[in-house]
């Protein structure tokens, strides 16, 4: 025999407890030699391990006749799921009944199989039948002991639905009713209403949603008595039957809620991020402590507002941002700005020790950065994004877990207030047991709590460890899980992911985006007017019609801290943003905010409608009163016009004339004679020596008496008409 062919008998094709598929039959593998190979047929309750040429059983199975199943039914549990006590001493005591049969070597004979039964039978006082039942268990699910236990998991038609006929299933009841109450197909209808209603809509307690399981019971008109309406309990049996806990959970605290707090979680942030850099994650919270102004301690500000930018990989919070402007694109992308700044000044500012903290990393660019759906959604994010060549992931609405490093170490830097930390802000409802207004007990100020705040951040960046921190593979275990640690190695061992970046474009990068409108007065852009030398030169602000050189509107970037200047986007052009003064015409809003600008722009609007309205009240009677007017002369010089066309034209100019003389006498300016001042002049020609106090400047009244003095009789007043 060649040595080929010895290898391939060394080698069987099956082997013991194989389960194959051999003429449209299962059959397990009970023992396998180079002679034969003993085969029991599954899926019958009678039989026993019958011979087969072994040579024969390999031939058909390389001819395709016989298949080697994988996956099959005939599987047992392992004795630890049984978790069932009884289960495993009946699994026992089964077994020990076929032990010595199945340990024969002569068990797969009939004749000697039969002579062991026999002796079995006379020894523990068991049937035949038994004995067979045990041993084809025995046979069918793999020649173990699990294989004889009692499956007490299969038992119970967990998940189908039974037909009752007298008898309830379940335990007695003990609630004074005599009988238990059957659920029919009606008890089942009311049921499914009740729950979707009540326990999943308007999310009542399964106590409260049984009363109102019961209430439909009882206006059925097939209501009898109580004893006929099922138990709570098996009200709770139907919810559980029929609803899955995740479904239940869903329904009962809104698919938002399951989601981020209640489903199961099957990785880590942390798995996501490559290295330092891969991934930022930015929020923004309400400080807990309330603070007050600087110059006097006695005005409190409220509460001001604190981002937080942190690395992904390393858990180093790499920028910052307290102030008094509510989340927006804009405070989103000063807290990025302090991201990308050296703040190592910080450290001696707050005199940090140099063996706590010598540098702050991570002034660079990351691969993406990851916010709400708020700051950063829309068109700012996207030119944001084109411009820093960096991905924004914004979270869906409602899931802060999606990014809860940052989410976590807002309650971690805010620790420091714990406690009865003066001016720290009251619970929801806090006010009703006792507590003090935060706002009342308010010391710190903004810079006091800057310092807190970062120096809270600089002692976590270098020294807190992370036990929790789920480390990469090649991570040295002597090393400090620190975040500076961690970004350290990071650097050195993964690389990649940090960008660097230009100061000035990136200062132009984070501004937001709006429209703007161009006429010949300028740029108008929220009310306010831009102008610019170089956009005057294009001749955009040319005071002529239709004028094809100045576009309708065009895109800025403008910072909403100060008004003072925007930058203009020139369509169809590849230069630089241009730099747009504010003009003269708008110099009211100099150095203010837009903020501020709407609110004055908006207080004066409302002014203006409120006097607008007074006026068009006022204009209205006006109107009313030249209409009455005209109205009475009209009727007037009907009463007395009885002059022909030519007699009322030829008498015009002398009319004209009438008048004149008529106004002539209503404007005269007549004033008080003086007598001290005749007095004066009449002395002047007799010699009279004036004292020092009449030659004094004289008062305005009596320069204009001084030509008044003397009467004039003929009504001309001294006027002539030539």
């Amino acid at each position: 025999m060649s040595s080929l062919a010895l290898m391939h008998q060394a080698v069987p094709v099956f082997v013991k407890n194989d389960v194959i598929k051999w003429h449209e039959k299962n059959f397990r593998v009970i023992k396998v030699n180079y002679a034969q190979t003993f085969l029991f047929e599954l899926d019958i309750n009678s039989g026993f391990p019958v011979p087969f040429d072994t040579n024969e059983l390999e031939s058909s199975f390389q001819n395709g006749e016989v298949a080697l199943l994988e996956n099959h039914k005939y599987h047992t549990l392992p004795t630890s799921i049984n978790s069932r006590e009884k289960s495993h001493s009946e699994m026992t005591e089964r077994y020990e009944i076929i032990k010595s049969i199945v340990e024969s070597e002569s068990v797969l004979n009939s004749s000697e199989r039969g002579r062991l039964i026999r002796i079995e039978m006379m020894r523990r006082n068991i049937s035949k039948t038994k004995i067979y039942r045990i041993l084809r268990a025995y046979w069918t699910f793999g020649q173990c002991i699990e294989a004889v236990s009692t499956n007490y998991h299969n038992c119970g038609a967990k998940g189908k639905q039974r037909n009752l006929t007298s008898l309830k299933p379940g335990r007695k009841r003990y609630d004074g009713r005599k009988e238990n109450a059957i659920r029919t197909d009606l008890h089942t209808q009311f049921m499914q209403r009740a729950i979707v209603t009540f326990h999943f809509g308007k999310k009542y307690s399964l106590a409260k949603t049984y009363l109102r399981f019961v209430t439909y019971c009882k206006s059925d008109d097939s209501y009898t008595c109580d004893d006929n309406i099922p138990s709570i309990e098996s009200l709770r049996h139907f919810l559980k039957s029929y609803y899955s806990v995740e479904h239940t959970a869903s329904r009962r605290y809104g698919n938002r809620v399951y989601l981020k707090d209640i489903r199961t979680l099957n990785g880590t942030a942390t798995a996501s991020a490559y290295g330092p850099g891969a991934r930022y994650e930015l929020d923004a919270t309400v400080v807990d402590v309330h603070i007050v102004c600087s110059h006097d301690r006695t005005r409190v500000l409220g509460r001001p507002i604190l981002y937080i930018v942190i690395d992904l990989f390393s858990r180093l919070i790499v920028g910052f941002y307290i102030g008094f402007y509510s989340p927006s694109f804009r405070t989103a992308t000063i807290s990025l700005l302090s991201a990308l700044q050296d703040k190592t000044h910080l450290v001696e500012k707050y005199n940090i020790s140099k063996s706590v903290c010598s540098s702050w990393p991570g002034v660079a660019l990351p691969d993406a950065l990851i916010s709400d759906k708020a700051e950063l959604f829309g068109l700012n994010g996207s030119h944001l994004a084109e411009m820093t060549n960096t991905r924004i992931e914004n979270t869906a609405s409602g899931r802060s877990d999606a990014k809860g490093v940052v989410e976590r170490h807002f309650g971690v830097i805010q620790r420091a207030f714990e406690g009865d930390f003066d001016g720290k802000s009251s619970k929801p409802g806090a006010k009703k047991s006792g507590a003090i207004d935060g706002r009342l007990t308010a010391t710190l100020t903004f810079d006091e709590l800057q310092e807190i705040i970062v120096s809270e951040i600089i002692v976590r960046n270098n020294c807190h460890v992370m036990t929790s921190y789920d480390c990469e593979q090649d991570m040295p275990d002597d090393m400090p899980l620190t975040p500076i640690n961690v970004w350290n190695w990071g650097i050195e061992n993964r690389t990649g992911c940090l960008q660097g970046f230009d100061e000035e474009r990136m200062k132009v990068a984070v501004l937001p985006r709006g429209q703007a409108t161009v006429s010949r007065e300028g740029i108008r852009f929220k009310g306010l007017f831009y102008t610019s030398n170089e956009l005057e030169k294009l001749g955009w602000f040319i005071r002529i019609k239709n004028n094809t050189a100045r576009p309708k509107s065009v895109q800025i970037l403008y910072d909403p801290m100060q008004v003072n200047q925007v930058y203009v986007i020139v369509p169809n052009s590849n230069q630089p943003p241009v730099a747009c003064n504010l003009k003269t015409k708008s110099r009211a809003f100099h150095g203010n905010s837009f903020l501020q600008v709407e609110k004055r722009i908006a207080t004066k609007n409302e002014t203006n409608v409120v006097n607008q309205a007074i006026a068009q009240e006022e204009k209205r009677k006006l109107e009313e009163k030249t209409i009455a007017i005209s109205q009475r002369a009209k009727k007037e010089k009907k009463r007395l016009d009885k002059k022909t066309i030519a007699q009322t034209k030829r008498e015009i100019s002398k009319n004209r004339d009438s008048a004149r003389e008529d106004e002539r006498k209503n404007i005269v300016m007549e004033y008080s004679p003086v007598e001290q001042q005749v007095t004066h002049l009449d002395n002047e020609y007799r010699g009279y020596t004036a004292t020092q106090d009449e030659f004094a400047n004289p008062e305005l009244n009596e320069l204009f008496n001084l030509n008044n003095d003397k009467e004039v009789d003929d009504g001309t007043n001294g006027i002539n008409d030539d």
